[in-house]
C-alpha cells in the first residue's frame, strides 16, 4: 500500500507512522501532548518546525524525509478539521 493509499484508508494520521514505530507504542504521541497543552497554535508551530527539519536535513533517505514532512502536514490537517467540528 502506498503512503497516499494509507492516508486515505486511515481517518486519523496519528494511527500511522512513517519511518518506524517508536511513537505508536507510547500511550500518547508528542503531537497529542502538544495539542493538549498548547492547542492548535502548538500544532502549527510543531509542524512548521518538523517539516522544515525534514525538508532541509542531509540525513538518511530524502524520499522518506519528504514522506515524514507530508505526514506532519496530514497531522496538522487533522487538527485543523477538528476546529471546524
Amino acid at each position: 500500500m502506498t503512503q497516499a493509499q494509507e492516508r486515505k484508508a486511515v481517518s486519523n494520521p496519528l494511527d500511522i507512522q512513517v519511518g518506524g514505530a517508536h511513537y505508536k507504542g507510547q500511550g500518547l504521541q508528542p503531537f497529542e501532548i502538544t495539542y493538549a497543552n498548547f492547542g492548535y497554535a502548538g500544532i502549527q508551530a510543531s509542524v512548521y518546525t518538523k517539516v522544515n527539519k525534514y525538508l532541509t536535513r542531509d540525513k538518511g533517505d530524502h524520499v522518506e524525509n519528504i514522506k515524514k514532512a507530508i505526514h506532519c502536514l496530514d497531522v496538522q490537517l487533522h487538527y485543523a478539521s477538528l476546529l471546524k467540528e
